[in-house]
């Protein structure tokens, strides 16, 4: 077991942390294109229905921590699919759609925009194509820039493009 530990370390930090830098680089892209400065400040109107918290909420104060704890919970998901899609052909695709359909598209839960959110959920008067396509925009980036990253040996990749 702590051969395994040993091993897979890297590889798990590495997930931690790229997911709360991508996280946080395409938040801070997607506030200006999608207008959530608009949302947050209009707490009646959100993103496909959804109310967001106020920014002075202790909650949202504390979205980097919480950003960690996720990256954290994911690392130890990707540990056990690392052979999967580390270092090998298509690795960030076949990672990618893992993400995208089960985090985005095909969650658990009756959340907007899934496949169960257009079942149980009614939608909100009002909302446009960008309000329903702009957060999935968004999302997606973020899913496709951490695939690219976490499958990625970038220490042989390095090698190669050097040698």
């Amino acid at each position: 077991m702590l051969e395994f530990i040993s091993q897979n370390i890297g590889f798990f930090f590495k997930v931690v942390i790229t997911h709360a830098v991508t996280y946080i680089l395409c938040g801070m892209f997607f506030y200006k294109v999608n207008n959530y400065k608009e949302e947050l400040i209009d707490k009646n109107k959100g993103l496909n229905g959804a109310k967001w918290r106020s920014p002075s909420d202790k909650v949202y104060q504390l979205i980097p921590i919480l950003q960690l704890l996720r990256g954290a919970l994911l690392g130890i998901v990707l540990v056990i699919i690392k052979n999967a899609v580390y270092d090998v052909s298509f690795g960030f695709l076949k990672l990618f759609v893992v993400l995208f359909v089960t985090g985005l598209i095909n969650v658990y839960q009756p959340a907007p925009d899934s496949i169960e959110g257009y079942i149980y959920i009614e939608p909100e008067k009002g909302l446009t194509a960008k309000d329903i396509i702009g957060g999935n925009v968004e999302i997606a980036t973020q899913i496709m820039l951490f695939s690219i990253i976490v499958t990625t040996n970038w220490g042989a990749l390095f090698s190669r493009l050097v040698g």
